[in-house]
């Protein structure tokens, strides 16, 4: 069971939940010896100020969600430039390439999303509004999401 923001987690495997977390975006089609780095890095720079999610929140709201803030996120956690799974640590996507059906709140869906609505949404109703669209269609929300990113980037509903 995934820990509740700010819940310290003592695993009973003898490794800390954040090092999970880092260790699956890291490890994706990355070279070993890479992963393993970075993971080292983090455990002897960071571990001990970065041991909840809402700590890792914190760490990560410091920097802008941009390709050279996401840069600056990686050397600060894992001391290298994989700016790319820092977004991947940001986002959504992270859940949904495990598996599990729900939908990422990027700027493209955000948009779509907040021009029926009327209004700014948070991540949590941005999501909440898909799944339950979804939901109602009979679809699956990553189709869903995938769906109104597409029709987004081609120069559909905007502001």
């Amino acid at each position: 069971m995934e820990p509740a923001p700010g819940d310290a987690v003592d695993s009973s495997f003898g490794s800390d939940y954040l090092v999970q977390v880092m260790d699956t975006v890291l490890d994706l089609q990355m070279r070993y010896v890479v992963a393993a780095k970075s993971i080292q890095f983090f455990k002897e720079h960071r571990q001990a100020s970065v041991r909840t999610l809402e700590d890792l929140s914190g760490v990560l709201a410091r920097f802008p969600d941009d390709e050279e803030g996401n840069r600056e996120a990686a050397r600060f956690l894992w001391g290298n430039n994989l700016w790319t799974r820092v977004v991947w640590l940001r986002g959504w996507s992270l859940r949904m390439r495990l598996g599990v059906d729900t939908v990422k709140p990027d700027v493209h869906v955000r948009r779509f999303v907040e021009v029926v609505v009327g209004h700014r949404v948070s991540d949590a109703e941005l999501i909440r509004v898909i799944e339950k669209a979804a939901r109602r269609l009979g679809l699956p929300a990553r189709l869903l999401d995938l769906a109104l990113w597409e029709h987004q980037r081609g120069g559909g509903v905007t502001n």
